[in-house]
């Protein structure tokens, strides 16, 4: 009974120290208070059990320190891995992760930390906890007692409050993850539509292409027949016309004499009208005639003046 009185001190004592160990650690490496504790008051359990391990089987072999680091490493080293993978089992969540340093085991513990851990129970061991078993011994058992049931009420209702905010973390978590796993699938099937929508009018536009080249290059084709066709076209009327001119001046030319003899015939012709018929009036298609006439007419009265 006296032992598990002193260890229930151990435990809240060293879970405290702990505390103040990784508050400061984080306060030199950020520059800002971290409450680091799994809890959300001024403990880390972690450090309350390990000590509590460590002092009850190590004690014997206290005197040899190496015996006492090289026990510790294991110690804490085991106790540190169990803790991380039940903590993650339970609440999906890494609290702490070595995956970049060298010789770590799954993230849970590294070579370097099991080292500091073996270091500083060397220096609980053989240092400080001589010092609290001191302390602890000058606390009343009555008075220790109701301290240590104050304790383990404040724990354990802070360890009750913890799990249930961590268990709705959980559900909200995984409704959470839910409603992006609906979105996602929302966002996929648009974005397939969006994608088959986009390639099939690709394609049709690819095949549109084709068909306008191929009608451009029918369309250039007929072009140029039509303009090759239009310029043989011309050029034959253009002889044909060049012909026809010269047959036509050839046809003057033999014609010439005749029409020269038809003039004059027809001059003597309307001369002979004009006398035969002196009052002859010409109509609007032959106004020739009358023209004729009066002329005449002048030049007779010319002639009696």
């Amino acid at each position: 009974m006296h032992q598990l009185y002193n260890y229930a001190w151990f435990f809240i004592i060293y879970a405290f120290l702990g505390w103040c160990g990784e508050v400061a650690f984080a306060a030199i490496k950020t520059g800002t208070f971290v409450n680091r504790g799994f809890l959300n008051g001024p403990v880390c359990p972690i450090y309350g059990a390990g000590v509590c391990i460590v002092v009850l089987c190590l004690s014997p072999i206290s005197a040899n320190i190496a015996a006492l680091f090289i026990g510790s490493v294991i110690l804490t080293s085991v106790l540190e891995f169990l803790t991380g993978f039940v903590l993650e089992k339970l609440y999906n969540e890494k609290w702490w992760d070595y995956s970049e340093r060298p010789f770590n085991i799954k993230g849970y513990i590294c070579l370097e930390f099991s080292l500091l851990w073996g270091a500083a129970c060397v220096i609980v061991v053989r240092l400080i906890h001589p010092l609290i078993l001191k302390l602890v011994g000058f606390v009343p058992m009555t008075l220790g007692i109701i301290l240590l049931s104050a304790a383990a009420a404040a724990y354990i209702a802070d360890s009750a409050v913890t799990f249930v905010v961590m268990h709705k973390f959980r559900v909200s978590a995984r409704v959470l993850e839910k409603v992006v796993s609906e979105l996602k699938e929302v966002s996929d099937g648009l974005g397939e539509k969006i994608f088959e929508s986009v390639i099939g009018a690709k394609e049709h536009s690819e095949a549109l292409m084709d068909d306008l080249d191929g009608l451009r290059e029918n369309a250039e084709r007929l072009t140029s027949g039509i303009s090759e066709y239009a310029e043989q076209s011309i050029g034959k009327l253009s002889e044909k016309r060049q012909a026809a001119a010269e047959k036509f001046a050839a046809k003057l030319e033999e014609l010439k004499p005749m029409l020269q003899k038809n003039s004059d015939v027809g001059r003597r012709t309307r001369r002979r009208l004009v006398k035969a018929f002196p009052n002859l009036k010409a109509t609007k298609q032959h106004r020739t005639f009358e023209l004729t006439r009066k002329l005449k007419e002048k030049l007779n009265e010319r002639k009696s003046a």
